[in-house]
């Protein structure tokens, strides 16, 4: 909690922090990073659970990284920061921790699923950060019509009262 709660703050003033945009975004993966590790420290009680609750913390983990690809805009940097830390060491625990099968498979085929679905939050990552991309430059655009739209009708205006400046002034001679 302390540290989302550093991680939400900072983030919401590196806007006003000043700096290069390139030193911004470092700081913002830093942040990401540091979230994933911590969040990732909640492994180290992996091997003392039984497998009921190795499922729950592993739903409770997953859950938090599909959320990562919504808090990140799916800006990939950043994404990934928070997915590997996370991800890796759930997908190895998975793979070499003795469970409740003698040949195994349920550890693998999880260990597999796990990893699969971190290739999946990539996936949507790339897709909602395109999706950012492209309403940012839909309203740029739509921006830049404005403009152009409230600069033609000041010209309009300036050129009718011109007009009728000068339509009335052989009227009033």
């Amino acid at each position: 909690a302390v540290i989302l709660a550093i991680r939400w703050w900072a983030l919401g003033h590196l806007a006003e922090a000043g700096g290069s945009a390139a030193l911004r975004v470092r700081a913002a993966i830093a942040l990401s990073a540091m979230n994933g590790v911590t969040h990732a420290l909640a492994l180290g009680f992996f091997p003392f659970l039984p497998e009921f609750e190795r499922a729950l913390q592993s739903m409770v983990m997953i859950a938090m990284c599909a959320g990562a690809v919504a808090t990140t805009a799916g800006y990939m940097p950043v994404l990934l920061a928070y997915l590997l830390p996370v991800l890796v060491p759930l997908s190895a625990l998975w793979a070499v921790s003795p469970g409740i099968a003698q040949s195994g498979w349920i550890e693998t085929f999880t260990a597999v699923l796990t990893a699969l679905f971190g290739v999946l939050l990539v996936a949507l990552g790339r897709d909602a950060f395109r999706l950012f991309r492209e309403s940012f430059d839909i309203r740029l655009q739509h921006k830049a019509a404005l403009e152009q739209a409230e600069a033609a009708n000041r010209a309009k205006t300036r050129f009718l009262a011109s007009a009728s400046h000068d339509l009335r002034q052989p009227i009033h001679t």
